[in-house]
């Protein structure tokens, strides 16, 4: 009876094992079929003829918008899991030219978390940073970099619903035509023959830089 529960044990873990890594695969898919919409809609802005340079000095229009993501995000603030108003906020700031300027608290823990993103090689390492990264997207919702590593974080730490949820909120923030963008490379991914969180991944993820504003 020992040896059929051992045996029984076993298959379980592999199972699990090729379910993790099954799972992370198709979350590294995700991230660079997102990349790639990201820079066909690049090369699309770019091959339209030019436009006339808009006015130097902010419409009424936009003014009146601004103030209106000042008190969503004044609502926001107390109300963080509040997902509609999340995309209120993302489609309003993305209606915006310029774009809204990324707080500095939120650029500074940017950072922390992209250097704790290079050395985390647990799973437990990787959901934390990908909180970070979530925190980060609490202050400045229209902040795509911060969902796309949050993302990319989480399916390293095979936390499926979380990825997921933070590569929809990626994919909705990303502003189309947008040059000049270093996305995370190799986040996500795991190497042949490894387990999802594992830490084989270690230095294969490189953050967004925090300067990027969407």
């Amino acid at each position: 009876m020992k040896g059929k529960a051992k045996h029984v044990i076993g298959r379980n873990t592999v199972k699990k094992t090729v379910e993790a890594f099954a799972f992370v695969k198709k979350i590294s898919l995700a991230l660079a079929f997102a990349s790639i919409l990201t820079l066909a809609s690049t090369f699309a802005a770019w091959a339209q003829p030019a436009k006339p340079a808009a006015a130097p000095h902010p419409s009424a229009a936009d003014a009146t918008a601004r103030k209106q993501l000042a008190v969503y995000m004044a609502d926001f603030r107390s109300h963080p899991d509040d997902a509609e108003l999340r995309d209120k906020i993302i489609d309003l700031a993305k209606s915006l030219k310029p774009a809204p300027a990324i707080p500095q608290a939120a650029r500074a823990d940017f950072t922390k978390a992209a250097a704790q993103l290079k050395t985390a090689s647990t799973a437990a390492d990787y959901k934390a940073v990908a909180g970070l990264f979530e925190q980060v997207a609490a202050q400045a919702p229209w902040y795509a970099g911060a969902y796309y590593n949050a993302a990319s974080a989480y399916a390293k730490a095979a936390e499926l619903d979380s990825a997921k949820r933070n590569l929809a909120f990626y994919l909705k923030a990303v502003r189309p035509g947008a040059t000049g963008r270093r996305w995370a490379t190799g986040a996500g991914r795991t190497r042949p023959g490894s387990r999802a969180g594992s830490g084989t991944g270690r230095g294969c993820a490189s953050a967004m830089r925090p300067s990027e504003r969407s």
